[in-house]
């Protein structure tokens, strides 16, 4: 028994000893508090300044076990699509034609052509079918035509959760309002299957029916049909709905080319159905442009992605720098990969090992990055500006912008981060700078991970994985804090 007892004890102390390896008391502490385990935590922060490497502080724990970075990952993406079609870069939508006016009528066809802009909204929309009227068109003699060419279109960004996220939309090169739509729900009775629900605005092409299934405990809207003409999603009659909800859209452009429509035809504009565009033009320097929408500048759009933390966003404007580069883009996976290629390119001397995406947006729990790769690539580019604005000053800054606008807040904290978060079921991630009241700058990544419980929210069974999205929200906040109680650390000692 005396034997056993003592082996206890040493193997409390070497899981001490290796817990506490490259941790100080005060972080142990931290540990404890929040009951994190050693292999789910990794950090790494860097010194950032002109003395030689050596003589710069820099606190690593897990620094090189790849973790899931959720949408940290975007700190790359955007970086890489500032450096490939700089600052300046636009996307643009067009309308075009091959035909002329004649007495108001369009002899020929109309285009509406995307290049891919994730920021593309109704107002933007409603101009192009402005600048249509002031040519003094009311209707059109041939076809009309949604033309989403310009890159491979996907019904979805990631396979992660039950497909009725909104964060998770189609991504295209002709996109609108974030590709979500809203459904209104009219009535207000016990049981659903008396309800009923239209989207806004009220479409052809888009609709809401009402199925008698029960569906995956934890899903609230089905896809039951998507196509170039029509895309329809079921609600259960089994559950309770609130008066507004919100869809992701699965064919980006159809629903962009509906809105038009209905824009058009309020001012008076007569369209033809709406048709998919069945192969790009044969020769489009016939094709006249009649209209234009340009959007916001990159660096404009890099701020929101970061900001917003939008999937969208980080994976349309990656599309757009790969297909600058002479990438045609047929999946996710493989923007992913040519990810990956260009940035090697550009800092050859980082050891990406580590670094395994399936995505440019982070929205994916099988993306792995280490924080040693994440604190050292920050570093390397804390002095890259892009015209006039540094990347640095895109990030979200604690306690006054974006997912850190409630965090870090207290007036000693405040404006000392300057950072891109991340968070899915289980995994919280922050990354970006921060200035410690030395007075130094560093880089730094910290990632939690609770891999047992991602793991089964993607392969658990049915009751499982509705559980643990149940408790997700309360492991989130505790990591939150976890990781902000780490940085108050840093910024008070180093």
């Amino acid at each position: 028994m005396k034997y056993f007892l003592l082996s206890l004890v040493l193997i409390s102390v070497i899981y001490a000893s290796e817990f506490t390896q490259g941790v100080d008391k005060l972080e142990k502490d931290i540990f404890e508090k929040y009951k994190f385990q050693e292999n789910q935590i990794s950090f790494t922060f860097k010194e950032i300044s002109s003395l030689e490497e050596q003589k710069l502080n820099h606190r690593e724990f897990n620094q090189t076990r790849p973790f899931i970075p959720a949408s940290v990952a975007k700190v790359f993406s955007t970086f890489y699509a500032l450096k490939t079609l700089g600052p300046d870069f636009r996307f643009q939508t067009i309308l075009r034609s091959n035909g002329i006016v004649k007495e108001g009528v369009l002899q020929g066809d109309l285009h509406l052509r995307g290049t891919g802009d994730p920021s593309l909204n109704n107002s933007h929309l409603f101009n192009l079918v402005l600048q249509l009227k002031s040519l003094g068109i009311t209707k059109i003699a041939g076809k009309f035509y949604y033309d989403d060419s310009h890159f491979a279109y996907l019904e979805k960004i990631s396979d992660l959760g039950l497909g009725d996220q909104t964060y998770n939309p189609g991504l295209s090169a002709l996109s609108s309002e974030y590709n979500r739509v809203k459904i209104w729900r009219y009535g207000n009775y016990r049981t659903t299957w008396k309800d009923k629900f239209i989207e806004i605005p009220d479409l052809d092409t888009f609709s809401v029916e009402n199925s008698k299934d029960k569906f995956h405990l934890g899903k609230r809207f089905k896809l039951a049909e998507v196509n170039e003409n029509k895309e329809i999603w079921l609600i259960s009659n089994h559950l309770r709905y609130n008066t507004v909800e919100e869809i992701p859209i699965r064919n980006p452009a159809l629903w962009t080319a509906s809105l038009f429509k209905l824009m058009a035809q309020r001012e008076g504009i007569d369209l033809p159905l709406i048709e998919k565009l069945p192969s790009p033009v044969p020769n489009p320097l016939a094709y006249k442009t009649l209209a234009l929408n340009q959007s916001a500048p990159l660096i404009q759009l890099v701020k929101l992605t970061h900001e917003y933390s939008n999937n969208l966003f980080a994976e349309a404007i990656v599309v757009a720098a790969h297909l600058h580069r002479g990438k045609q883009i047929t999946t996710i996976e493989q923007s992913a990969n040519e990810l990956l290629i260009a940035l090697k390119e550009l800092f050859p001397k980082l050891d990406w090992s580590s670094f395994s995406f399936k995505n440019a947006s982070g929205l994916s729990s099988n993306s792995k990055v280490s924080t040693d790769l994440i604190a050292s690539f920050l570093k390397n580019i804390v002095s890259e500006k892009f015209g006039n604005h540094f990347f640095r000053s895109t990030l979200s800054i604690s306690g006054q912008s974006g997912w850190l606008i409630r965090r870090l807040n207290t007036p000693d904290l405040s404006h000392r981060v300057w950072a891109k978060t991340g968070a899915i079921d289980y995994v919280s991630s922050l990354a970006g700078y921060f200035y410690a009241k030395s007075g130094k700058l560093y880089s730094f990544a910290l990632i939690v991970n609770d891999f047992e419980k991602r793991n089964k929210s993607d392969n658990g069974d049915e009751k499982e994985i509705y559980s643990l999205k149940n408790s997700a929200l309360k492991w989130r906040h505790r990591s939150h804090d976890f990781m902000d109680d780490l940085l108050t650390h840093w910024i008070n000692r180093y």
